[in-house]
C-alpha cells in the first residue's frame, strides 16, 4: 500500500512499546512522525529512538495546548495512545479536534482503566481488547474495533499469566487493524 504523505501518526507510550513495535510495522504505510513518552528511560523509548521516530519526552507538568501546536505544526494528523498512562484532559481533546485512538485490554464497557484482565478473570467473564476513540471519560468513548480473546468458559483452563500474554498478543493485530482503518478517516 502506498503511503498517504497527508496522513501522520504520533504514538503516546509510557513503558515498553510493545504496541507501538507493533504499530511500527506499519510505517510504510502509516508514517509515524514522532513517539511521544510519559516515562523517559523506558524500552519503549530505546525502541523508538533506534527506530529512526523522533521522540518527545513530556515534561512532569505537561503543557497540553503547547503539545497539540508542536503536533500540528509536525504535520501529525493521527494518534494513537498504546500503553499511554496518562489521562488526556479535556482541553487537549478539544484543541485537538480529531479522534484519538486508545488501546485497553478489556471488552469495553466492561472493566475500565487499570487491572481490567485480572479483574475479568477473577470474575470469571470473558476477556478481550478494546480501541476505542478517547474521551473525557477514561475508557469510555465510542468502540472502533473489539475482539474477544477468551469467553468465560475456557478461562479455567488457563492461568493468569497465560491470559494476560494472550490478550497482549492480540492487541499486536488489533492496533494495526485499528491504525489502517484510521488512516482513511479525514
Amino acid at each position: 500500500m502506498a503511503i498517504n504523505s497527508a496522513h501522520a501518526w504520533a504514538i503516546f507510550i509510557s513503558g515498553q512499546g510493545s504496541n507501538m513495535s507493533a504499530l511500527m510495522d506499519l510505517r510504510d504505510e502509516c508514517p509515524m512522525r514522532l513517539v511521544v513518552v510519559s516515562r523517559p528511560g523506558t524500552y519503549g523509548e530505546l525502541r523508538a529512538r533506534r527506530s529512526g521516530i523522533p521522540v518527545k519526552i513530556l515534561d512532569k507538568e505537561v503543557n497540553w495546548l503547547e503539545l497539540v501546536q508542536e503536533l500540528k505544526n509536525m504535520g501529525v494528523t493521527h494518534i494513537f495512545l498504546a500503553g499511554f498512562m496518562k489521562i488526556i484532559p479535556p482541553e487537549f481533546l478539544k484543541a485537538w479536534g480529531r479522534p484519538i485512538l486508545n488501546i485497553h485490554p478489556s471488552l469495553l464497557p466492561k472493566y475500565p482503566g487499570l487491572n481490567s484482565i485480572e479483574k475479568a478473570y477473577n470474575d470469571g467473564e470473558a476477556i478481550g481488547v478494546t480501541v476505542h476513540q478517547v474521551t473525557p471519560e477514561v475508557d469510555g468513548g465510542a468502540i472502533v474495533l473489539q475482539q474477544c480473546v477468551y469467553k468465560p468458559d475456557t478461562l479455567k483452563d488457563y492461568s493468569l499469566d497465560e491470559a494476560e500474554f494472550t490478550v497482549h498478543t492480540a492487541e499486536y493485530q488489533l492496533v494495526r487493524r485499528a491504525m489502517r482503518r484510521a488512516s482513511c478517516w479525514t
